[in-house]
């Protein structure tokens, strides 16, 4: 017999008791007619073909000349997530990540060093294109004109009256690594060897040979892999009488398999012709100790790139101050936008200098060269304003730090708060 109330009533225990067994048997049957969450949904079609649904354009890009592998295969899914992601157009990652994953011989050049500024500041696709392509390894545009987007002052030097074959016909890579070397212009070996490649060395003075000494060289020393105003490359900047192959101006005469000498030793060589003027030369500089020639320490007897005959900084400057190149190095890892790099003579003078850190002229006046609209709106400088920390007088580089910056405008520290409470400490 069914349990009244007192209203007569069936009592309520029993129907919840229904009412549960009812949602258990409901909730069964439901298990069974629903498909479990983690099962997968099917494809209207499989991709490329459902990608070029919504993107015909890149169906049509299949018919370039150079087409990327993945891209060629219908490898969509390997670069692409498919409903979300944090990147533009839905990229898996981070883009130079994304490529070395698979580019693993160009992953494995780039840890040796020597990375080229503009992949260390910048990404693969901004000289490759990701699907495909009108020019050879999917460069965005011509070899040529790519590289002269950043190098634009080279371009200019295809008016000289001689100009070297592969830099006219913008072969670029012929010589130079876009990615990464361990030599100097991002060569893509040592000049001897890779010049070499070309040209077999046949060196003579006056119908002397002097190949069993040049072979061995760095041939630009003598000759610019670009261009110059006479044949033979040589320069483009040169030393007057090696211009005017006037050997003898400095060199003893020179005969078969001797060996090359010079009628004076030193700085006694150069100063023959060259005025010493005591106050543009040191003669306590810590630097004439360390160059049996000090003058040739900086200095190019031969070619340069520069009208002041200066060797390339990095060849020079960092022989002994390789703290600073590390430094450097750890600062372009860094930060993505750097001062000139490796131009140290631009700054400093060596041996020709009173200044601290032989800057050419007083550091507030030599930033000011080039940064002129900055140095109209800067924080006080000069004399009368000093910085509390060291009771010196405040400069540019005060704040900022050409060699081991660690925020954005090379600044020591962050601008928004950091950087000035080092002055501007809170009570």
């Amino acid at each position: 017999m069914r349990a009244m109330n007192r209203a007569g009533f069936p009592s309520p225990a029993p129907r919840r008791a229904a009412a549960v067994v009812f949602l258990c048997v409901l909730a069964a049957a439901l298990a069974f007619a629903v498909p479990p969450a983690s099962a997968s949904t099917k494809l209207r079609q499989q991709p490329p073909e459902l990608c070029f649904g919504c993107h015909p354009d890149l169906k049509e890009n299949l018919k370039d000349p150079s087409v990327h592998f993945p891209f060629k295969q219908g490898m969509c899914l390997s670069c692409h997530a498919v409903h979300a992601g944090d990147k533009k157009a839905l990229v898996k990652g981070e883009i130079t990540a994304l490529c070395l994953s698979c580019h693993n011989d160009m992953k494995a050049r780039l840890e040796k060093g020597g990375v080229h500024s503009a992949l260390l500041q910048g990404t693969c696709t901004d000289c490759h294109f990701p699907h495909s392509g009108k020019h050879k390894k999917l460069l965005v545009s011509e070899e040529k004109d790519l590289c002269w987007n950043c190098h634009g002052g080279v371009k200019e030097q295809l008016a000289n009256p001689v100009v070297h074959a592969p830099f006219a016909a913008g072969s670029c890579a012929s010589c130079h690594d876009p990615h990464a070397s361990s030599e100097e212009n991002q060569l893509v070996a040592k000049p001897n060897a890779l010049c070499q490649r070309c040209h077999e060395p046949g060196c003579n003075v006056n119908g002397v040979s002097i190949t069993h000494i040049t072979k061995k060289l760095n041939c630009t020393q003598c000759h610019t892999g670009h261009n110059g105003k006479v044949a033979g490359l040589f320069g483009p900047k040169g030393h007057a009488p090696f211009m005017a192959k006037s050997c003898q101006s400095c060199h003893n005469p020179i005969e078969p398999g001797k060996p090359v000498t010079t009628w004076a030793q030193g700085q006694k060589l150069c100063f023959s012709c060259h005025e010493k003027d005591p106050t543009n030369f040191r003669d306590d500089d810590i630097h004439l100790m360390v160059a049996q020639n000090p003058c040739t320490l900086c200095h190019d007897y031969h070619a340069s790139m520069r009208d002041t005959l200066t060797k390339k900084e990095s060849s020079v400057c960092f022989t002994c101050h390789d703290t600073i190149e590390k430094k450097i190095g750890i600062m372009k890892k860094s930060l993505k936008k750097v001062h000139k790099e490796r131009e140290c003579f631009d700054c400093h003078k060596p041996m020709h200098s009173s200044q601290p850190h032989y800057f050419k002229t007083d550091v507030i006046t030599l930033c000011s060269k080039c940064h002129a609209g900055q140095h109209r709106i800067t924080h006080p400088l000069g004399q009368g304003v000093v910085d509390p920390r060291n009771g010196q007088v405040l400069t540019c580089i005060s704040c900022h730090s050409l060699h081991d910056a660690r925020a954005d405008y090379m600044l020591q520290y962050d601008r928004k708060r950091q950087l000035c409470i080092q002055c501007h400490k809170e009570d």
